[in-house]
């Protein structure tokens, strides 16, 4: 007797690669809605990176969802950016941190402590999710896209800017009196009793002041020398400014700082014609602030007082020793036990043991000198990725490129006085900017007329 052979399985093909062939058509007639599914998600995430990390990781969940299954349909939106060395090389050498971490016996720090750099890898979702599009459509709308993902974050910043300023202002905290927050968070300016620092959203001054200077130093950067209309650039620009000086109300000197360095970053790439512009009114502007600003001159001007930064020398000495006796490093997320001995050697009782509080610092006590040079190494990449971006498309492009290259230079301000490469509000943000800067620099300029989101 002859045995039977399915049809199906006589053609070479079984019910299984049917039905896979099925999902794949399936999901590419939906590849317009994964689309806007997508742009929507960078929105949501751009809106509420000075807001919610929740709201930012739900978002970029979202995003990575849509992205993916456009991918299994056909869709192609993956583009060579110039971040994938600099970024891949920092997760590796964290990776590499953490196994010799635990091979030395400081223990595994938790998966939260572990991946807590995911989000410098961001910009391998955003970029995609940008460029996710239907069919035919105009060769201009991933910079739309992206034009209008930064307006979404400046509707988002002047939320936090105006929570932030009220704050320092009146002394009311509006999140308490909406019911957002059980108890009203203020938070006392140090050595000027009875005024109160902006925080935001956040619990506390530094992490609402590293979250918004990258944001103003991109959104400055596109309101003063982007191709797009007059009343985006007017909007984005306000929102910026709103930001900076919500920025400089946490009365932070490292925000003061970072600030300043944005600025002079922004004043180094942005054209001629601008940049003789805008030197009078940023100095105008900036020495305005210190002098009219009582806790801001307070704090500025005992910076490099002992009684001020003695936990500044006790975080480098505790450091130092502990580096001394572990050079391959303690691992991300492992400070704290390793720290201990050292604090209750040099300062018992001391209460703050999360960290040198200085980024290079804190790079050579977590991995040693392999993270440390890991982060140097990138940081010389994604400047050079920055530059080649400046010299593609119009003048969009390279005012993103000058905005990115500024929200690394406040970043790297910050981390003089912060562990910024391990706080998720100052990372996120990085991630959103590369990914702008890099989606502007690879689309393709629309032959004439503004880019921006048109109006309605």
């Amino acid at each position: 007797m002859t045995a039977r052979v399915a049809p199906t399985a006589a053609h070479g093909r079984t019910p299984g690669d049917a039905s896979s062939a099925g999902f794949a058509a399936r999901l590419e007639r939906a590849r317009p809605a994964l689309a806007r599914l997508a742009f929507a998600a960078v929105l949501a995430h751009a809106f509420f990176l000075p807001i919610s990390l929740p709201g930012v990781q739900i978002s970029i969940a979202v995003a990575l969802g849509a992205v993916a299954l456009s991918a299994v349909g056909g869709g192609r939106p993956f583009r060579r950016t110039g971040l994938e060395a600099p970024l891949l090389l920092v997760t590796a050498a964290s990776l590499v941190a953490t196994a010799t971490g635990v091979a030395t016996g400081m223990g595994f720090p938790g998966f939260e402590a572990m991946t807590r750099g995911k989000a410098l890898l961001s910009p391998f979702i955003l970029v995609p999710a940008l460029f996710l599009g239907a069919p035919g459509e105009s060769a201009a709308a991933p910079r739309r896209r992206a034009l209008a993902a930064v307006a979404a974050w400046g509707a988002g910043a002047c939320v936090a800017s105006v929570v932030g300023i009220v704050q320092a202002t009146l002394g009311i905290d509006l999140l308490y009196e909406v019911g957002y927050h059980k108890v009203p968070k203020l938070a006392d300016v140090p050595f000027w009793p009875g005024h109160y620092a902006a925080v935001g959203f956040y619990p506390w001054y530094p992490q609402y002041a590293h979250n918004l200077v990258g944001g103003v130093a991109i959104a400055a950067a596109l309101a003063l020398s982007a191709r797009a209309s007059r009343r985006w650039r007017l909007a984005v620009g306000g929102a910026a400014a709103v930001a900076a000086l919500a920025t400089a109300l946490t009365v932070s000197r490292a925000a003061w700082g970072s600030l300043v360095a944005v600025v002079l970053a922004l004043l180094l790439l942005v054209p001629g014609r601008v940049r003789r512009r805008a030197i009078p009114a940023v100095a105008v502007a900036l020495v305005a602030l210190t002098l009219l600003h009582p806790g801001l001159r307070i704090r500025l001007t005992g910076t490099l007082g002992a009684d001020v930064n003695h936990n500044r020398l006790l975080f480098a000495r505790v450091c130092s020793e502990m580096w001394r006796d572990h050079p391959l490093g303690v691992g991300p997320g492992n400070f704290t036990e390793p720290a201990n001995p050292y604090f209750d050697a040099l300062f018992p009782g001391y209460p703050t043991r999360t960290g040198c509080h200085l980024t290079p610092l804190s790079l050579l006590v977590e991995g040693g000198p392999l993270l440390l040079g890991a982060w140097i190494v990138a940081a010389f990449l994604l400047v050079r990725a920055i530059l080649r971006w400046r010299k593609r498309g119009n003048d969009t492009a390279r005012a993103a490129a000058a905005g990115a290259f500024a929200a690394l230079a406040g970043f790297a301000a910050n981390g003089l006085f912060h562990d910024v490469h391990r706080e998720s509000h100052a990372m996120w943000p990085i991630g959103f900017e590369l990914a702008i800067a890099a989606a502007l620099a690879l689309a393709s300029a629309p032959p004439e007329g503004p880019d921006a989101p048109p109006s309605r």
